[in-house]
């Protein structure tokens, strides 16, 4: 019979691979070229993902800082826009300020001057010439709102009406009836606000109100109040402007 003894038994020692970790084998065993070509493998794969795995790492936190930079990039322009807006505001009202006071100069009759104190003549006749053209535009829009505000208060209220209280459409009252048969001059005053800024109203638009406004049918309260003395001369009046707005609206149509 054979015995042994405790330090008989074979023993097993670890057999370092290169790289990370190890694989254990017995002592004094020695690896398959399959064997070791699949252990390389594994390490290899091992390796690679590793490596991914730290690639994918670096590319979200370059993603993280490309999406800081672009945020902080937005915030920066939007606080420039937001500057150059308020700078732009800021010298706009400057501008109007002081075109309001060049304007009030020369309206007094003042000359501008320029920088070296010297008269600024070309300065002063443009400054001039908006003046005279707000000063057109106002008497024109103040002409047609009180033309409107006076209907209202006629078709509003009682109170008698006579030929001199009439709005009639003219720049300047008409003495007479005769001189409502007046095409041109009654265009003269239904178009000349139409070109003020912010008006949408065509000429054809306002050839129709103001026929509506005008038809003798659409007066009979208005006719009412008028002293006996004065209704023929109302009547020719309103016949006159009729056949005026007639012909202009005529016109229109052949343009």
């Amino acid at each position: 019979m054979f015995s042994f003894s405790r330090t008989d038994k074979p023993v097993l020692a670890p057999i370092s691979t290169p790289g990370r970790g190890y694989l254990a084998f017995p002592a004094g065993y020695s690896l398959t070229p399959e064997q070791k070509l699949n252990t390389l493998d594994q390490q290899a794969q091992r390796e690679r993902q590793e490596r991914e795995a730290d690639q994918e790492s670096l590319n979200a936190a370059t993603a993280e800082a490309e999406q800081a930079r672009i945020s902080f990039e937005q915030a920066w322009q939007k606080r420039q826009r937001f500057q150059d807006k308020r700078r732009q505001a800021l010298e706009a009202r400057e501008r109007d300020e002081a075109l309001k006071g060049e304007k009030h100069w020369v309206r007094q009759g003042g000359f501008l001057r320029d920088a070296d104190g010297r008269r600024d003549e070309r300065r002063t006749e443009e400054v001039r010439r908006l003046v005279e053209q707000e000063d057109a535009e106002r008497r024109i829009r103040e002409r047609w709102e009180t033309y409107e505000s006076v209907w209202t208060r006629i078709v509003s209220s009682n109170e008698p009406v006579v030929f001199a209280n009439l709005p009639w459409p003219l720049i300047n009252p008409p003495k007479s009836p005769l001189d409502l048969r007046n095409p041109t001059g009654i265009a003269d005053f239904l178009f000349e606000s139409l070109s003020l800024k912010g008006n949408t109203t065509t000429r054809r638009d306002r050839l129709r109100m103001s026929l509506l406004r005008w038809h003798p049918d659409k007066l009979g309260a208005v006719l009412a109040r008028v002293p006996v003395d004065d209704l023929n001369l109302v009547k020719d009046g309103i016949d006159a402007v009729v056949i005026s707005l007639m012909h202009l609206q005529e016109a229109e149509k052949a343009r």
